[in-house]
């Protein structure tokens, strides 16, 4: 999500310990701007704000799902504010961080599980469905799609025992198009699955 204010603001998910940081420029973009860094180990939230002295009052908040405040810090006392902040230990769910000034609001879904912090991209799914055309003369599949984020995909074809005959995975950002040949396989029902973290698609086929 994006948003035109008057002065730069940007949220980032960043690797690394709680601390404060400085840094010598602010960003060239005008536009509010988040970037998600996943990490393996340890996820923290870095959160750098420009110009908020002249767009005090400013607010950093955390809500749940159902939008209670679970943190909540003004800042803009100072003209910039870096600092990194840990919430990996927070109770596993959906929360979204807001920054918030005088000028408007930029808001960051994002998820809490497993020790882990990462962004939420189910929205960018909302209208996303693969294309699955069955073609039982030449006992084949054709299976099309776009992934819209930069998570991986897994596509996995199933027979009724729910033992994997097929599997990929599309990498982030990558486009699928292929005729998978169902030829070797018995006849009878099948299962596609397309999914990740975000997104869960399902269809059932035949093989005659």
């Amino acid at each position: 999500m994006k948003m035109k204010l008057t002065k730069k603001l940007a949220l980032v998910l960043a690797v690394g310990c709680i601390s404060i940081n400085t840094i010598a420029s602010s960003p060239d973009s005008e536009d509010a701007d988040f970037s998600f860094s996943p990490n393996k180990n340890n996820t923290t939230v870095m959160v750098r704000a420009w110009n908020l002295s002249s767009n005090a009052p400013a607010t950093i908040k955390v809500l749940t799902e159902s939008g209670k405040t679970v943190y909540e810090e003004a800042v803009g006392k100072k003209d910039k504010h870096i600092k990194r902040y840990d919430f990996s230990k927070m109770k596993s769910g959906k929360y979204t961080l807001v920054l918030a000034s005088k000028t408007g609001e930029v808001k960051k879904p994002f998820i809490v599980g497993n020790g882990l912090v990462r962004e939420d991209k189910s929205a960018a799914y909302t209208y996303f469905r693969p294309r699955v055309i069955e073609k039982n003369k030449e006992h084949s599949l054709h299976i099309a799609f776009s992934n819209v984020t930069d998570v991986p995909l897994n596509l996995v074809i199933t027979n009724y025992q729910n033992s994997e005959v097929y599997s990929t995975k599309v990498a982030g950002y990558q486009d699928f198009n292929n005729m998978i040949n169902l030829k070797k396989l018995p006849a009878g029902h099948y299962t596609v699955r397309v999914y990740n973290t975000e997104y869960f698609y399902e269809t059932k086929i035949r093989n005659y």
